[in-house]
């Protein structure tokens, strides 16, 4: 399904996890497409699909090994809830599930799209709750909103859960762009170390993207932002030949405090992508209980990601 408004493009696919596979900007009277295997479904010679899943209700890894679980093909890590661990593979269970088409618009410089997913025997293996799931997009010549909604459907019990999206950018934009001569900027203040294992490995350090720096710089891969405050939660990635991206992360409703907001970066320079994922939480969230959110019966939380294109004078988001 495809979405226009002015001169920006989304596609979604529902039957893939309802995910955001393509968004296209026109730059210099041309369409660019900026996320990575846009709209491909199948083997790739990367460890990374590309594209831009949810991840949910855990980004990243439960440290705790479940192995022979049954379910999957592969070792998986475990989380533990009222003394039965649950299987939960990296990054969730929700992307590669079908969601449902449930509203399209599309009106003069605006589009709108639902998806939502609800829970069922497939997801209770790994999440035991009743829940409903749904993302609005909304695309305007501007920017594209994914505004995310999670409900709790069970009549007594709470659960909780971390949340993030895996947004993954062509970079450069350009043809004539070089991957090294990228760059990044963020207003955040923190960095916690990532080790080997996928998980945070030590106390988080003072660092600064405030000026930006080059994606050739090694410290931006494998590596976990923190810090934000005043709700300026963002990345922006630039290529200095074409154009820049900001994205952009709020609870829009939610307890949530902002030292739970952070960005995962990760990169494979060779095939030239840029992830900067917008998490809530951090892996291993649900067995630590580590900034994750925390729905009572018939709550519910909304977190919106906004994507942004940055373009330079001359170059502005006009159909030519």
């Amino acid at each position: 399904m495809r979405l226009s408004a002015g001169s920006l493009q989304a596609a979604i696919v529902p039957r893939k996890g309802g995910e955001l596979s393509s968004f296209v900007v026109r730059w210099r009277g041309q369409p660019v497409e900026t996320l990575y295997r846009a709209l491909v479904y199948g083997p790739t010679p990367s460890q990374w699909t590309g594209r831009a899943p949810l991840l949910w209700p855990q980004p990243g890894r439960c440290r705790a090994p479940l192995r022979d679980s049954g379910l999957f093909d592969e070792d998986v890590g475990a989380w533990e809830y009222e003394g039965t661990c649950f299987p939960m593979p990296v990054h969730g269970i929700v992307r590669d599930l079908p969601w449902s088409l449930r509203e399209c618009v599309t009106e003069q410089d605006y589009a709108r799209a639902v998806v939502d997913l609800s829970d069922d025997e497939t997801t209770r293996r790994c999440f035991p709750f009743a829940f409903h799931l749904s993302c609005t997009y909304r695309l305007s010549p501007r920017s594209l909103v994914l505004e995310y909604r999670v409900e709790n459907r069970e009549a007594r019990k709470s659960f909780w859960f971390a949340i993030g999206n895996h947004v993954t950018f062509n970079m450069p934009f350009s043809v004539a762009g070089r991957f090294e001569e990228c760059s990044v900027y963020s207003p955040c203040t923190l960095q916690y170390p990532i080790g080997g294992d996928a998980f945070i490995n030590g106390a988080p350090r003072e660092l600064s993207l405030s000026k930006g720096r080059r994606l050739s710089d090694p410290v931006l891969y494998d590596t976990m932002l923190g810090g934000y405050s005043d709700g300026k939660a963002v990345v922006e990635v630039s290529d200095p030949v074409s154009f820049g991206m900001r994205t952009e992360q709020r609870v829009v409703k939610g307890n949530v405090p902002e030292s739970a907001l952070r960005f995962v970066f990760w990169a494979e320079p060779a095939h030239c992508y840029f992830c900067p994922e917008p998490w809530v939480g951090e892996p291993d969230s649900l067995n630590s209980r580590n900034f994750v959110v925390v729905l009572g019966p018939g709550e519910d939380f909304v977190w919106e990601v906004e994507l942004t294109p940055l373009l330079t004078p001359g170059t502005e988001q006009s159909t030519p």
